[in-house]
């Protein structure tokens, strides 16, 4: 069975969004287990994080130095005071609620048993954030602050000495992070002056601040009214259109505060993030592209259309661009969120492309710079499962959880770790946890799945793989995670013994996923249990071409075609088997088989000995060396052999067959018949057939 990773899918998540910053200066197949007939194998797994949120800025100054504003963690709100201030203060940092963050798929094999599983790495679950609610965000105060330079007008008539005083104040209170003082030196400052522009666009960003977007857009309204080509209002107003998820909207507005300033960067790296929010990637790239031409230096814009490219699964151009970011992102010793911005989303990409060593080292940077990036720790935690280092990947998912428990995938990963620990217990709690969080979680759904038919609850587990199958349907084509619900659910049901179920399951999984090549596997099988072995043989031919080195396959297919009678085609593939895998039981035991249609009985008798070796409860084993002793005429050996089979799969009428005739041939007509009549209780029909001859001479 497939236990799915996190798929980070982010494609819904909110971006960084900066308001009016300085441009910134210088981002395995374990073997089939031995049942004899089938064999459940532990598979691999992979994320898919192609819907990160991203950083958006609005509002650059044009550089003049190159002043820099560091961009900000995905939960932060930087507001920029233009205007007297008492000092040059920089950027302040106002933390905002995020929303849960995501993680890459990546493939890992876990825990050990009848039942194989494949970890397919995490997503990020799809619930959007609010487009601006998870990202930096920097507000322009406008207003007197700075005493030697004069402030730019931003309405008709300019304050009076009161008005001006009370914005001041409310400038202040914003600045010391007070909101509700703001808002109230605002409010009075427009009670004093009903047309200060002033007051009405500040206590506009207050308002966002406190989350009170359409508040904060009836004031930059207000603003506008009072000066219609105020470029920069028109991006807040837009941003707080995001806010509440009116996307044309911002649109609309980013698109005025370009007419009125082309050059204004803040306003195309936003509408940018707008595009993303409709699927507009071409568009995005535009917006980010002309950023970039208009100042190269630009380091956030790098990031962001990085992040664009990684959603079309562009990681080479993904990777230059977070290169660039981080080259041209300023270090400086101790909390540096920017940078670590850039880190984290490079990692991500990285853990994409399965690039495991690079990504881990990526996501340490990210926590060195920013200690409390809780989707940085997950995602470190996920890089560590695709290693197999369990340990690490639960310190790391722990860690991640303390400082987000509202984290739904750092839970699914955390589960995952369990899993690899075989705590089976534990691990459904994390993923009842993640589901609880998130009811759409798949791959919590799936992986809990997984956890109870380890622990042998079976209807639990068909219960969530049903569900996980039930999960937005719109998304099957995309989503992993439902191809490897039905993988999964198929799985449970051969268990079972019910094949037939399975094989509709199977269908389903290959419809979503092509080139899923456990699946084809297990069709095969199931198709070698309805005796449909040209529809078998394809699957494995067609595995065989995905994954050309996996013994397995070959093990499998040398059955197919030694039912169809293949006998040459049957050994040439348990060689190839073995020689991949020396300790692929069921290979030996296969060619063992196709030894005995060659009346090779030693060489057969000496493959299924390394069968019995590799695996002493084989009882199809003891089954198949009986009948190579018999066949060479040593009956007590023969006879030892049926009775261990015997003993091993009471309900194998064949053994019972063959064990009677050999005690015909050593004439005790007596147990010859008892175990005739055995094998056709059992549904032998042959052994019905051959009592009934010996009642007759009778």
């Amino acid at each position: 069975m497939e236990i799915l990773g996190m798929a980070d899918d982010d494609s819904a998540a909110p971006m960084e969004i900066q308001l009016e910053p300085e441009p910134s200066a210088p981002t395995p197949a374990v073997p089939a287990v031995e049942t004899g007939e089938i064999g459940m194998e532990i598979l691999d797994i992979v994320d898919d994080d192609s819907a990160a949120p991203m950083e958006i800025q609005l509002e650059p100054e044009p550089p003049a130095p190159t002043p820099t504003v560091p961009a900000v963690e995905t939960d932060e709100l930087v507001m920029e005071i233009i205007g007297p201030a008492a000092d040059d203060t920089a950027p302040m940092d106002i933390r905002l609620e995020p929303e849960p963050p995501a993680a890459f798929p990546t493939k890992l094999a876990v825990g050990t048993g009848e039942i194989g599983m494949e970890i397919l790495g995490t997503i990020e679950d799809d619930t959007a954030a609010s487009p601006a609610e998870d990202g930096e965000i920097v507000l322009e105060i406008v207003g007197p602050v700075r005493p030697a330079t004069p402030p730019e007008p931003t309405a008709p008539i300019r304050p009076t000495p009161k008005a001006a005083a009370l914005c001041q104040r409310g400038n202040e209170a914003l600045q010391q992070k007070n909101i509700d003082a703001a808002l109230r030196y605002y409010t009075e400052a427009i009670e004093q002056q009903p047309d200060c522009g002033e007051a009405f666009n500040n206590r506009g960003l207050a308002y966002l601040q406190q989350g009170q977007a359409a508040k904060a857009i009836a004031d930059f309204s207000q603003t506008l009214r009072l000066k219609p080509d105020n470029a920069k209002t028109y991006c807040q107003r837009g941003n707080a259109s995001l806010q509440l998820r009116q996307v044309d909207a911002a649109i609309a507005d980013y698109t005025k505060a370009l007419k009125l300033k082309p050059d204004y960067l803040v306003a195309l790296n936003n509408r940018a993030k707008s595009f993303i929010q409709k699927s507009q990637f071409a568009e995005a790239i535009a917006d980010y592209s002309e950023a970039i031409r208009l100042d190269p230096d630009y380091a956030i814009v790098y990031s962001n259309r990085g992040r664009v490219y990684a959603l079309q699964g562009r990681q080479n151009e993904a990777l230059a661009d977070f290169c660039r970011a981080i080259k041209l992102t300023p270090a400086r010793p101790g909390r540096n969120p920017a940078l670590a911005i850039a880190y984290h989303f490079r990692g991500k990409a990285y853990l994409e492309n399965k690039q495991y060593d690079e990504a881990l080292a990526d996501f340490s940077q990210t926590v060195q710079f920013d200690p409390g990036h809780a989707n940085a720790w997950c995602l470190r935690g996920e890089a560590f499962l695709a290693r197999k280092q369990a340990a690490d990947a639960l310190a790391d998912l722990d860690r991640a959880i303390e400082l987000n428990p509202r984290l739904a995938d750092a839970f699914a990963l955390r589960g995952q770790a369990r899993i690899m620990k075989n705590l089976f217990g534990q691990a459904i709690e994390d993923f009842t946890t993640a589901l609880r969080l998130n009811p759409q979680h798949a791959v919590a759904g799936n992986n809990r799945g997984l956890a109870y038919a380890q622990m042998g609850q079976h209807d639990k587990a068909l219960a969530d793989f049903s569900k996980v199958m039930a999960m937005k349907p719109e998304l099957l084509g995309s989503n992993p995670a439902h191809a490897e619900a039905y993988f999964n659910q198929a799985m449970n049901l051969m268990h079972l013994g019910r094949q037939a179920e399975a094989t509709k399951l199977l269908n389903t999984a290959l419809t979503l996923r092509p080139d899923h090549e456990p699946a084809l596997f297990y069709r095969g099988t199931a198709y070698l249990h309805q005796e449909a072995y040209d529809k078998a043989l394809t699957d494995f031919n067609r595995a065989i071409e995905l994954s050309p080195a996996q013994a397995r396959l070959f093990g499998q297919r040398s059955l197919a075609w030694l039912r169809l009678q293949k006998i040459d085609e049957a050994l040439a593939d348990a060689d190839r088997a073995i020689e991949l895998d020396p300790e692929l039981t069921e290979a030996y035991f296969h060619r063992g088989l196709v030894f005995i249609q060659k009346n090779f009985f030693d060489k057969a008798i000496a493959d299924f000995s390394r069968t019995i070796e590799l695996n002493p409860r084989h009882g199809v084993a003891y089954k198949n060396r009986g009948r190579a002793y018999a066949l060479k005429g040593q009956r007590t050996a023969a006879l030892e052999d049926f009775n261990k089979a015997i003993e091993l799969v009471p309900e194998n009428a064949l053994a019972y067959f063959l064990r009677a005739q050999q005690w015909q041939y050593l004439n005790d007509d007596k147990k010859a018949a008892a175990d005739l009549k055995t094998a056709c209780d059992l549904g032998l029909d042959a052994a019905c057939q051959e009592l009934k001859k010996i009642k007759q001479l009778k």
